[in-house]
């Protein structure tokens, strides 16, 4: 929205002001005459009041009179852009006519005569003349068919075609000369050619000023309308207002309040106004020209929908959201009847819509609004259209929404660079993209990258008045917030107070912008930063309970407010306040949840977004946290609601077999899958989006009703029946580097255990599994860092001491992870562990209890969830069992690819299969995906107690969705023969164990409320019980000798945890070179035990 509705007149009306239309008849030129009127109205338009000759053709009765370049005929209108004008019959003698031009606002009268023939050198100089203005009329009609077609370009070149026809037979100074150049101007700002534009209304002006009178007065405001239309495209906002302001108050007075042209330059004057974030005064002209235009047009009015459009965009600046919300629905709704779904109108107002769904945080609607409507801006506009951007730009602050700001953050990116190509990169709107990208930036945690663009796109803009306030703004917010997350308070809140920042009244609260909004909370936090938490606890409830009444407890500003509020009570001792603010945070949350908006991908990311762990942000985590050490098991509880929700809704379900729901899932899997593959911000891309929410929206309509709705899971009636005797559930929860640990034994009791901070919990996980991996521990660049956390760098750290095993490492972890545990745990024979943020990818088996390691006495299992844990027994199928299926490819041969070949794969899953009698081996070539596909189409896929796959598999660095499994046929692509884990959905399994040995399958996307999505919660929402993945890459040799044992162990009927322990620890006490831990300890077991 914003400034796309600066009104421009149609090039058909200038045609029909510029129109020499007696030349076009082919008429003779007989007679040429001075012309003085003896009467004209002020309101005639100017070309008549500048006319100086007649020129007089055909006979009488049939005569043609052009005057000015307007062709009149007997009783025939003559259109202007102001008036339709007609010729009243000439009253004709032997030495005079009398010569009378009536409209509505317009009569003028004049005597023509006595009249003179043309001399010979005079009809030469006239058919000259004659040639070159009929070319320029040739040309302007050319505009026309090229706006019609959308040729920006060729609409710019026949403009300059007719200017400069014109000027060769009228010179440089001619009224419609300057007429021409205000038309060229026009044209050059919607080819984006706003400089050019600019010169052109200049030099029109010029010509005009030097002989100003009552005629040019029209086509002076005309040259400073187009002048304002090419400042706000250059973001020069201060000059286009002044420019507009002219304009208006001059066709005020020439033309009154309710002439078309005077409420255009009105409207381009309150787009100034909005330019300037002058919100209340632009919002104030937009009212009253939205009765203006409705009474003249109606409702439905083309005029009327753009000017409301207008409106929508400054009461969306000052959050009036649902009044946008109806504006928008209003006018999209009427594009649609009159001018149909592909009209460039339509696609605006759809992107209007847009915006106003997602501020008004009603995302389920918005997004597949947008993304339906993607393949239409491809179609209509072109991928480096104003509009297409901006729908890309909106794609993108939908999925910040949904918490999926790695999606985000490259589509901004695109959006930049091809605004920075197109635009230049001073420019307004190259400057919002530089601060979206900073954005998503902040959201991913990386602060300095985002100070880095804003400094660069602040340093691109222009200086003085004509730097955009409201875009400026916008990126010095990013800046704040940036330079406080980077530990520098002070600088922050002294960015936050100049734009603004201090304790609202509630009244502003209710009135301010968004943006203001934002200031007020970042400055709070600043200020809480900076050491005054109690100034920064008012400010904030002002703003929450402030937010609450104006938007409702739902929205989602709200929500963030109420998180931050309840973080400050938390860091400030306040834990009372805390825990009831965090207790009606999830109450909001869960409503919404059994109201059923969980079963969409947008709400639940929504919920991702507030449990996100961001500095600023506090929810479910926190909430449990707090609740630990007073209510162990509620904080179980709350723990419980922010694990694999997704997860746990699929198992919960009966597995639908019917082919509808099962074509349905294929068709979402496939359309993930294709998104995945594409450059982000393409055409093919945005069709591919556009295709999947398709695909998303059929597969929920695929399950009946009570099948959509959120399952709901009595977290406490299952605790008794969860754990076997000897076992312990250990949940972790983890905030940054806070960490708490709830423990639940098979007795049901549980006990919470706050954990404290450990410093750099993220970077020493990371450092214990790259000395674990390694094949030479010592020569990794390892430091232990005075407080205690450990780090991979070139360059020894300040204070930092070299590690050259993995002992240090292995006691600082597990005296903070495990020795507080110890009374809880030591006991029982089998750890049952769901793991939260980097402890998702920290095999605990290599930690120590005491003197011993883990894996030397403890069966260790890791679950998304306690919920998922008691509901993958009642999948177990009843059907007569097959052993064992095993599919290995060690050859990667095909066109493209990239893969090495593992030699020893196909001969290890023989040497397992040959363990079994009802076994099948898929190998090489026959280790297919058609093939893998028929099996689960004819049921027998679903029959094998183990399924075993000996390939590649990989981590895609779009998410953990589109993470494969490479099979024989694949390129590198992610083309036929990998399947994905948004792919496994569409499988049915109910094995009792799936087996992957290959490269990092247990690795994954982290996300809020979810865990660790990729290949292991999609093999348990497939139907398998349990999952054997590696937490990093294993040898080929060492998987082919590792994989037999574990068979045999259970073929001997040991559990799979009992029997993964074992062969383990056979591999770690050996004297081989199996011993490292880099080749047992990558393999873990996913879910049930």
């Amino acid at each position: 929205m914003g400034g796309s509705f600066i009104p421009l007149a149609s090039s058909k009306a200038l045609v029909r002001i510029v129109a020499i239309a007696a030349l076009a008849t082919g008429a003779r030129a007989e007679l040429i005459a001075p012309l003085a009127w003896s009467r004209i109205e002020a309101t005639c338009p100017a070309i008549l009041q500048a006319a100086t000759v007649a020129i007089v053709s055909g006979a009488p009765g049939s005569e043609s009179i052009d005057i000015g370049g307007l062709a009149f005929e007997r009783d025939k209108e003559v259109r202007t852009e102001t008036e339709r004008l007609k010729l009243q019959a000439p009253a004709f003698d032997s030495a005079s006519w009398t010569v009378r031009i009536a409209g509505e606002r317009c009569a003028a009268e004049t005597i023509l005569g006595p009249s003179r023939e043309l001399s010979t050198d005079q009809a030469r100089e006239f058919a000259a003349r004659s040639a070159k203005l009929q070319e320029a009329r040739t040309s302007i009609l050319e505009i026309d068919r090229a706006v019609s077609a959308r040729d920006a370009t060729a609409a710019l070149a026949a403009a300059k075609s007719a200017c400069d026809a014109r000027r060769t037979a009228l010179g440089n100074d001619a009224p419609l000369v300057a007429e021409c150049d205000i038309l060229h101007a026009r044209r050059a700002t919607a080819a984006s050619r706003a400089d050019l534009g600019l010169a052109l209304s200049e030099i029109a002006l010029a010509s005009l000023w030097k002989a100003p009178n009552t005629a040019s007065l029209a086509e002076i405001f005309n040259a400073r309308q187009a002048q304002a239309r090419a400042l706000f495209f250059l973001s020069r906002p201060a000059e286009m207002r002044e420019a507009a302001r002219i304009a208006y108050e001059g066709r005020l007075r020439l033309l009154g309040p309710s002439h078309p042209d005077t409420l255009a330059s009105q409207e381009t004057l309150a787009i100034a106004h909005q330019s300037m974030g002058q919100v209340d005064d632009a919002i104030a002209i937009q009212e009253v020209l939205v009765r203006s235009q409705v009474a003249r047009q109606g409702a439905g009015g083309s005029d009327a929908l753009r000017v409301k459009a207008n409106l929508s965009a400054s009461l969306q600046q000052r959050g009036d959201y649902e009044r946008v919300v109806a504006l928008q629905s209003e006018i999209l709704q009427a594009r649609r009847s009159t001018l149909g779904d592909k009209n460039p109108a339509t696609l605006v107002a759809t992107h209007d819509l847009g915006i106003a769904l997602t501020e008004a945080g009603r995302i389920d609607e918005a997004l597949p609004l947008v993304a339906g409507s993607l393949p239409t801006f491809l179609e209509v506009l072109g991928e480096d259209d104003v509009q297409t951007l901006r729908i890309k730009t909106l794609l993108g602050v939908i999925y910040d929404r949904l918490g999926r700001s790695e999606d985000s953050l490259p589509l901004y990116s695109d959006v930049r660079a091809r605004r920075a190509r197109l635009l230049g990169a001073a420019h307004a709107e190259t400057a919002s993209a530089a601060r979206n990208q900073a954005f998503a930036l902040l959201v991913l945690d990386r602060p300095a990258e985002a100070l880095e663009v804003i400094d660069d796109a602040m340093a691109q803009m222009p200086a003085g008045s004509n730097r955009v306030e409201s875009v400026e703004s916008g990126l010095l917010v990013i800046r704040a917030e940036a330079l406080l997350r980077l530990g520098e308070p002070a600088r922050s809140l002294e960015s936050f107070t100049k734009l603004g920042g201090r304790t609202f009244t509630a009244d502003e609260v209710r009135s301010v912008t968004r943006r203001q909004l934002e200031v007020g909370a970042g400055w709070a936090r600043a200020q809480f930063a900076s050491g005054d938490e109690a100034l920064a606890r008012r400010s904030m409830d002002v703003l929450y309970q402030g937010c609450r009444e104006r938007f409702g407890s739902s929205h989602v500003t709200t929500l963030n407010f109420m998180a931050l509020l309840a973080q400050m009570q938390v860091n400030s001792g306040n834990k009372d306040e805390a825990q009831e603010l965090l207790a009606q945070f999830v109450e909001i949350n869960e409503g919404l949840i059994r109201a059923g908006v969980s079963t969409s991908a947008a709400n639940r990311g929504r919920l991702a977004q507030g449990v996100r762990d961001r500095p600023d942000m506090a929810g479910y985590r926190t909430y449990a946290r707090l609740l630990a050490l007073r209510d162990p098991e509620r904080a179980l509880e709350i723990a419980e609601l922010a694990r694999a929700r997704s997860l746990n809704e699929i198992l919960a379900r009966p597995h639908a077999d019917s082919a509808k729901v099962r074509d349905a899932r294929l068709r979402f899997a496939q359309a993930e899958q294709r998104v995945g593959e594409l450059d982000v911000g393409s055409a093919p891309y945005l069709r591919a989006v556009s295709d999947r929410t398709r695909a998303e929206e059929e597969l929920r309509q695929a399950f009946d009703p009570v099948m959509r709705r959120a399952s709901s899971i009595d977290t406490r009636a299952m605790w008794k029946r969860v754990l076997a005797p000897g076992s312990v559930f250990v949940e972790f929860i983890v905030s940054g580097d806070q960490v708490t640990a709830i423990t639940m034994n098979a007795q049901a009791r549980v006990v919470a255990k706050d954990l404290g901070t450990i410093a750099g919990l993220a970077e020493t996980v990371e450092v214990f599994r790259r000395l674990s991996m390694s094949p030479e521990p010592a020569s990794e660049r390892i430091w232990q860092l005075p407080d205690g956390s450990a780090r991979w760098a070139l360059a020894q750290p300040k204070g930092a001491t070299r590690l050259k095993d993995l002992d240090s490492v292995r006691r600082t972890l597990s005296a903070r992870l495990l020795e507080p545990l110890a009374p809880e745990i030591r006991s029982a024979r089998t750890w049952i562990i769901s793991p939260d943020g980097a402890l998702a990818f920290l095999p605990f088996e290599a930690l120590a209890l005491g003197r011993q390691t883990v894996l030397e006495s403890k069966d260790v299992v890791y679950a998304p969830s306690l919920a998922s844990l008691a509901i993958m027994p009642a999948r177990v199928t009843t059907s007569p069992r097959l052993d064992f299926l095993g599919v290995g490819v060690s050859q990667f041969r095909s066109p493209g690819s990239t893969w090495a070949d593992l030699p020893r794969a196909e001969a290890e899953i023989r040497a397992i299969g040959s363990l079994f009698p009802a076994s099948r081996v898929l190998a090489g070539v026959a280790a297919n995906e058609e093939l893998l596909r028929a099996l689960d189409a004819s049921g027998e896929l679903r029959r094998y107690r183990f399924v075993h796959f000996a390939t590649h598999a990989f981590l895609s660095s779009r998410g953990g969705s589109l993470s494969g499994v490479v099979l024989s046929g694949s390129g590198n692509g992610g083309g036929d023969g990998i399947v994905t884990a948004a792919e496994w959905a569409t499988y049915r399994l109910r094995s009792d164990l799936v087996v992957f040995s290959a490269c990092d399958t247990g690795l994954g996307s982290l996300v809020a409320g979810e865990g660790v999505v990729g290949l292991p919660s999609a093999i348990l929402a497939a139907g398998a019980r349990a999952v054997v993945l590696t937490l990093w890459s294993v040898a080929d040799e060492s998987a082919a000798d590792f994989m037999p044992r574990f068979y045999k162990r259970l073929k001997a009927g040991k559990s799979p945890s009992e029997a993964l322990r074992e062969t383990k620890l056979e591999f770690a006490r050996s004297k081989g070179p199996w011993s490292s831990p880099r080749h047992w300890a990558p393999y873990v077991l996913y879910g049930a035990s």
